[in-house]
């Protein structure tokens, strides 16, 4: 890699199931110290929401940058050249951070689409820092940022003015969520762009020493964060995807989707509750049945929806799709099998009883006629 081009053409011709075993191995990205960030690539022709390419030095994720400019391998907008932090939430989950050191991919963009890569498959949280179009000016400076940034030292002067920005932009970040609903839509959003615009200021201000700058002050940046994208909300999130072409959010179908789940879960812990009493009791019926392949063909419906989403889209309701599927599909499948058992072992026990029943009456029937002989004979 150091001497030689990376090879897009046998990259990009590698199906994403070939590449989450090669390319991503949770070992490769623990390892990362640096990293190229794509979304909406093709792999095998095919386009993938997001593909990450784990460095385990700066240097190489510099160079793999310059690459891709020069050969326009994608689109810089959609391409990220990231400083990689591997660690633990703080409930203890393995976490990933990924700081934008250069390139045209936003943040929340990275977020959307990279929840799917980061969080369902190699089970990290993402957190994004950074995502300035130009965080810095040179290259080079790029370079020395990435390779040097974990054994630079603290800047107590940059420091302080990092720590005084943040306090106010968190009190400016009240103030506007107060103002919400009081003044026009427009307003609200330049002073979230301002908001935002100094946060990157400081974030680039202290990317060199940012790991060791303090509990503290990262638990600011993580608040302040936060309450930016807090602010943000759908209005940002269509404004960047509408940007990139056939990805922009329709809000109804969202908000009809996560309606669907959340009544497809109520209900379906109700069904739960009358399935194990009716099984309990011995009293399951066939609208037992029913009433399960009803559910079935409601999260069936459900899945569809998903399925015509875009990537954005599907960025946005991942969580309740992976819950859906993970937690409720499972037992779905596990009632209906309980069901279908007992009225199995039910049907049958009641054949053995109509049968032992109609043998019984058969016997009676022998013995009643063998009465009516004997009496014969004896009147003889």
């Amino acid at each position: 890699m150091a001497t030689e081009d990376f090879d897009f053409e046998a990259f990009k011709a590698q199906k994403f199931a070939a590449y989450k075993k090669k390319e991503i191995k949770p070992v490769l990205v623990r390892k990362a110290k640096a990293g190229i960030v794509f979304t909406d690539y093709k792999l095998a022709g095919k386009k993938t929401a997001c593909v990450f390419i784990p460095m385990k030095k700066g240097p190489q994720a510099v160079k793999l940058f310059k690459q891709i400019k020069a050969t326009k391998e994608h689109l810089l907008k959609k391409t990220a050249l990231v400083k990689v932090t591997v660690g633990k939430a703080e409930d203890g989950s393995d976490k990933i951070s990924l700081q934008i050191m250069k390139g045209g991919l936003n943040r929340n963009s990275l977020l959307a689409k990279g929840e799917q890569l980061f969080g369902t498959i190699l089970k990290m949280k993402l957190e994004v820092l950074g995502g300035a179009d130009e965080v810095v000016t040179e290259e080079t400076q790029v370079e020395h940022v990435v390779e040097t940034a974990e054994n630079s030292a603290v800047d107590p002067a940059k420091k302080a003015r990092a720590l005084n920005a943040l306090n106010t932009i968190k009190s400016n970040i009240v103030k506007v969520k107060a103002a919400k609903g009081k003044v026009a839509p427009e307003k609200i959003k330049s002073n979230v762009d301002k908001l935002q615009a100094g946060f990157d200021k400081v974030m680039n201000g202290i990317s060199a020493f940012v790991d060791n700058i303090g509990d503290d002050i990262k638990a600011l940046i993580e608040e302040v964060q936060q309450g930016l994208q807090a602010l943000q909300g759908d209005s940002t999130s269509n404004d960047e995807d509408s940007s990139q072409g056939g990805n922009s959010l329709d809000k109804a179908k969202l908000k009809n989707y996560a309606k669907d789940g959340k009544a497809i879960a109520g209900d379906f812990k109700k069904l739960q509750k009358t399935i194990k009493k009716n099984l309990a009791d011995m009293q399951s019926e066939q609208s037992d049945v029913d009433m399960v392949n009803e559910m079935i063909e409601r999260v069936q419906k459900h899945e569809d929806i998903y399925d015509n989403m875009n990537d954005a889209e599907k960025g946005k309701v991942q969580k309740m799709r992976d819950t859906i599927k993970s937690k409720i599909v499972p037992e779905l499948n596990k009632m209906m099998q309980d069901v279908m058992r007992y009225l199995k072992v039910r049907d049958k026990v009641l054949a053995n009883k109509a049968k032992d029943k109609q043998e019984a009456q058969v016997k009676i029937a022998e013995m009643q006629a063998r009465l009516q002989q004997l009496k014969a004979d004896l009147a003889q």
